[in-house]
């Protein structure tokens, strides 16, 4: 995406907006979509195993070892990233059916909603993978909650390979202070984005903070679809009161704000969406940075806040509430209470 052209990325913006508004018609069971996307170092070891499957036998020259610094050096710099998205149904907005527990119409809810929505954004030109298996899901909690780990199979026992019993996805210790939670091997400080750009901005202005490199992060971003219906009624509501508190404080002859125009302007633009047929959805962000030490993740956050700072992001650390946000960074679909959002 940030090597596209700035056409390219607004029509895949457009594409991706699309595929989501269905989730806001009236009486959608999905409440909630997160979007997380993890990304850390990952060295070089895939190109060097690349390198010896090819057979690779030849003496050490000048060139092979001018080749071996450069990979040296470019290292730290080779970063994966791993996209999950995770969608949450209410159990209240389940249609009751005779003879059928509420659980099982859920999940049969949950399973079509998922289906539709790879079909949207396949239809899109985005490469949809299928839902993680119970071990996928197991390896992608465990190894973003302790990336020192590594990645490897993850162990079963056979009353779980049998269906009997669960897969061990839990860490072995959990320890939470007022900055940061240490979780096994590796440690966690969680920050939430505290304040949005206030100046347009262009359709790649995430990428100082999604591109980073030298820091393991996961970005979240927690969005719940709002009924067109509600939505509007919400905005008249608002603008209702803003125009009738300007009209009070004309009357006492007090002069209207710079940043009160705004916010009329503001619910206005919203209310014209809505009547173009825009969905509107509210959201909450999270920035999680890993690291194994204190050190490291002092370091690592200063890299973050100041990627976001370029962005235009103001994080604010979850203070005494870091177990909260890493849980929030698992692809667990827990991470803020309804009514929650600010």
């Amino acid at each position: 995406f940030p090597v596209a052209s700035d056409l390219e990325q607004e029509a895949a913006l457009a594409q991706w907006g699309a595929a989501l508004s269905p989730l806001a018609r009236a009486h959608c069971p999905v409440a909630r979509v997160t979007w997380q996307e993890w990304s850390r170092p990952i060295g070089i070891a895939g190109h060097r195993s690349f390198l010896s499957e090819l057979g690779d036998r030849e003496p050490t020259t000048s060139a092979r070892d001018d080749y071996e610094a450069l990979l040296a050096e470019q290292a730290p710099f080779n970063v994966g990233h791993d996209v999950l998205l995770t969608l949450t149904v209410e159990l209240r907005r389940i249609r009751s059916r005779r003879h059928t527990p509420i659980v099982d119409a859920a999940i049969d809810a949950l399973l079509e909603e998922t289906r539709l929505l790879a079909s949207r954004l396949e239809a899109s030109g985005f490469t949809v993978g299928q839902p993680l298996a119970p071990g996928d899901l197991t390896s992608a909690v465990r190894l973003r909650s302790d990336p020192s780990r590594g990645v490897g199979p993850v162990r079963s026992s056979l009353a779980s390979s049998i269906g009997r019993g669960s897969l061990e996805w839990g860490p072995m210790a959990v320890e939470g202070t007022w900055n940061e939670a240490r979780v096994d091997g590796s440690m966690h400080r969680s920050f939430y984005v505290g304040m949005w750009p206030l100046l347009p901005v262009g359709t790649d202005w995430l990428a100082p903070l999604l591109c980073g490199d030298s820091a393991t992060r996961t970005v979240t971003m927690v969005l719940e679809p709002v009924p067109l219906n509600r939505a509007a009624q919400d905005a008249n509501r608002q603008l209702t009161s803003i125009e009738a508190d300007h009209q009070q404080k004309e009357r006492h002859g007090f002069r209207l704000t710079a940043r009160e125009r705004r916010r009329q302007e503001d619910v206005e633009t919203r209310e014209r969406e809505l009547a173009a047929g825009h969905p509107e959805f509210r959201y909450v962000a999270f920035v999680t940075v890993t690291a194994t030490n204190v050190a490291e993740l002092d370091d690592a956050c200063a890299l973050v806040e100041q990627a976001a700072a370029q962005a235009m992001l103001d994080l604010r650390p979850l203070a005494a509430r870091q177990i909260d946000g890493w849980i929030a960074s698992l692809p667990l679909g827990r991470s803020v209470r309804n009514g929650g959002w600010r």
